[in-house]
This record gives C-alpha cells, sequence and structure tokens, in this order.
C-alpha cells in the first residue's frame, strides 16, 4: 500500500550517486568532468534528451574535460555558476544546440562563436563584455537577455545590434531594459514570433515590418510615435504596449488573432479596434484616456480585464462576459455595480477608491466570487458588514485609499 502511494514520487525523484545524478530535469555533474563521469552518462539511455547541469560551486578544473562529450552533448546548462571565468572546454563541444549561462558571472562569450549549430543561449544575467560572438552564430533562433550590463568603465553594451545582422532564423530575442536606438540589424529576421523591446530606446519600429510571423511583441516604453509596422503582423496574440505614446493605434484592427493586449498607461484611446479580436482574454487599459467604452460589449471573451483610473461608468457592458474571472475598477467613477452580479465566473474584483458605494449584497448572486477588494475610505463599516453577512464565504480584503 505504501510502496503504490509512494510510487508516482519514485517516477521523479532523482536517482544519485557521488558523482552524478539523474533527475526530472535532466543529468547533473555534483563533481566535474572525468572519464569515469562520461561513462556513468552515457550507459543511462537518452541522457543527452534534456540539458547537462552543473552544481552552482563548479569550477573551471570541473568542467575542463567537457570535451570528452563533445560527440554526444547537444544541451548544456551552466547556470548558476558563478565561479567559472572561462568557456574554452564549452566552445570546444560544437554539437551543442541549447546552453544556459543565466546567472553566471562569465564576462567573456568570445569563445561561444565556434558553436554554429547553437540554436538557443539564454544570457540573462550574464556581464558580457560584447556580443559580437552572435555573429557567428548563423543557426540561432532563441537569445534572451536581461537587465542591462556595463563594462567596468560604466558603458552600456546592449546597444549596437550589428551582430544580429545576417541572423535569419531567429525566432525568439528579449530585451529587457537595453538602450537599443537602431533596430535595423534585425530586419532580416523575418521569422521572429517573439520579440521583447522592454525598456528599448528605438524610435523607429520600421525594420519590424517584415516579421509577419511575429505572434508576441514587448513595446514597454519605447519611444517610437509609428506603430503602422505592427498591421502587417497578422499572427499577432499578446502585444504589450504599456507606456507607449503612439500617434495612432488603428492598425490593430488589422491583428484579428489577438489574445492579449496591455496598453496600460498609453496614449491608447481607439478602442473600436478590439472589435475585430474575437480571441481576446485579456485586455488591460489602466490611465487610458478612453472616451467611448460601446465597443468593449463585444469582447465577449475576455477573462481578464483591467480598467483601473478610467472614465469608465456603465457595467451594463460587461453583461455576456462569461468567461470574467478578473475585474479591476478601481479609481472609475460609477454609479450602479449591480450588473457585475451577472457575471457568472467572475472570482477576483477590485473596487478600490470608488466613490458613493452604498450596497453590495447583490455581490452573493455572483456564484464564483472569492475575493472582493475595498477602500475603507470610500465605503461605510456597516456597507461592508452587510457583505460579509450576505456573503459569509467572501474573502473581503478592505485597505486605506491613502
Amino acid at each position: 500500500m505504501i510502496r503504490a502511494m509512494l510510487a508516482p514520487l519514485l517516477l521523479f525523484a532523482p536517482s544519485q550517486d557521488k558523482d552524478v545524478e539523474f533527475g526530472y530535469w535532466g543529468p547533473k555533474i555534483l563533481t566535474r568532468v572525468s572519464p569515469d563521469v562520461v561513462q556513468k552518462l552515457r550507459a543511462k539511455k537518452d541522457w543527452n534528451a534534456k540539458p547537462l547541469h552543473f552544481h552552482e560551486n563548479a569550477t573551471d578544473a570541473d568542467v575542463k574535460e567537457l570535451p570528452l562529450l563533445k560527440d554526444d552533448l547537444v544541451r548544456l546548462s551552466l547556470s548558476g555558476c558563478k565561479k567559472l571565468t572561462d568557456l574554452t572546454p564549452v566552445a570546444a563541444c560544437t554539437n551543442l544546440e541549447w546552453l544556459s549561462l543565466e546567472r553566471t558571472d562569465l564576462g567573456d562569450l568570445a569563445p561561444l562563436a565556434a558553436l554554429t549549430k547553437l540554436k538557443t543561449l539564454d544570457l540573462r544575467g550574464v556581464p558580457f563584455k560584447d556580443i559580437a560572438f552572435l555573429s557567428s552564430l548563423k543557426d540561432l533562433e532563441e537569445v534572451v537577455f536581461f537587465m542591462p550590463h556595463k563594462s567596468k568603465t560604466g558603458t552600456e553594451i546592449v546597444k549596437d545590434l550589428s551582430p544580429f545582422k545576417g541572423l535569419a532564423k531567429l525566432k525568439k530575442v528579449h530585451f529587457y531594459a537595453c538602450p537599443i536606438e537602431d533596430l535595423t540589424p534585425l530586419a532580416g529576421a523575418v521569422e521572429m514570433e517573439d520579440l521583447s523591446l522592454y525598456m528599448a530606446k528605438a524610435k523607429d519600429l520600421s525594420p519590424l515590418k517584415g516579421m509577419t510571423r511575429m505572434k508576441r511583441l514587448d513595446l514597454y516604453a519605447v519611444p517610437a510615435t509609428d506603430l503602422s509596422p505592427v498591421g502587417g503582423m497578422k499572427d499577432l496574440t499578446y502585444l504589450w504596449l504599456y507606456m507607449t505614446r503612439f500617434q495612432d493605434y488603428s492598425m490593430l484592427q488589422q491583428c484579428t488573432k489577438m489574445e492579449e493586449l496591455d496598453a496600460t498607461m498609453s496614449a491608447f484611446t481607439q478602442l473600436d479596434v478590439i472589435e475585430a479580436m474575437p480571441n481576446l482574454k485579456k485586455l488591460a487599459l489602466w490611465q487610458c484616456k478612453i472616451a467611448d467604452w460601446k465597443s468593449l460589449k463585444t469582447a465577449k471573451g475576455l477573462q481578464t480585464l483591467d480598467v483601473k483610473a478610467t472614465s469608465f461608468t456603465d457595467c451594463a457592458l460587461l453583461e455576456g462576459m462569461s468567461k470574467l474571472e478578473w475585474l479591476f475598477l478601481s479609481s472609475c467613477p460609477i454609479q450602479d455595480l449591480t450588473p457585475l452580479a451577472k457575471l457568472p465566473n467572475l472570482q477576483y474584483l477590485n473596487l478600490e477608491r470608488i466613490k458613493g458605494i452604498t450596497d453590495l449584497t447583490f455581490l452573493k448572486d455572483v456564484p464564483k466570487l472569492r475575493y472582493v477588494y475595498l477602500s475603507k475610505e470610500q465605503v461605510a463599516p456597516e456597507v461592508i458588514e452587510k457583505l460579509k453577512a450576505a456573503a459569509p464565504k467572501l474573502n473581503v480584503q478592505v485597505s486605506s485609499s491613502k
């Protein structure tokens, strides 16, 4: 009986000796690469189907003999190995297709130019000196950076994208807070599906025009004013426009496959574009200066809606949103909240900083509602107590709006 109960746990539990651990996420070398360790790895069927990992205290001496695996090592993770300084042994493994250097302190990435079969590269949290080596990786499909990195002289590094020129197979590229101004080197990446330009300094998005296969695009706080290149991205399902100031958003009506649109704190006002988005599931319009809300009633498939601090007043527009689960209405000048009782799947409701609320007992009729957030300055104590009495299982959170 006990063995039967433990069977699922044993399935994912790592098998381990003092040198190598075989777990769900792949094999892990606990000591250093040696002929004996290599033999143990190869004795395990499909050992290289998942990334090979190293313990976080691994040193250059521990990976020195990595070339012993050069013929069959395809995936390698050195994530968190902050003591490593030399990538020469890694560069000898020229069959590598997947490599993670996340959270390492490796500065010189030049040896990676030898990995011409590399398809996926994770450089999150890596203080590299430059990215010139990328120009040799013609098969590269994915590369991810995170946060800007500076040289010892204080010069910001990820600014010049010229090494990306000619990398035509790119499908996923993530930049975070990098001072990129010129996107021209990316123009040839017509197979791009997922691009993050989070806080980039680019004022011209025209190099993205040929990326018609794009599915996810992050333009968080990008200073460009012309969004027209996005109009040709017919497969786009996710678009982040947080704090953007585009002059015209009308071309978004061409993005008919859109599922998530976040225009928080942006200049977005043309809500009618969502009428062409039948698959829209998440819509964030916090602080958007929208004057006409009638198009909202067409978004029947919404699961999350955020209209915090806007002019939204008519909750009747939400009727028919049978899939809506998360609703953020804080700081809206709403007079009548009773239409919310007709939302069968609503689970989370934020009503903070809404003035004039005199009755909330109708919320007892919202069958799946679990959490309600209120501000004590706007809602009288007796109104809150009546709500708790009418819906005793409801989690009512009351905070200060000051």
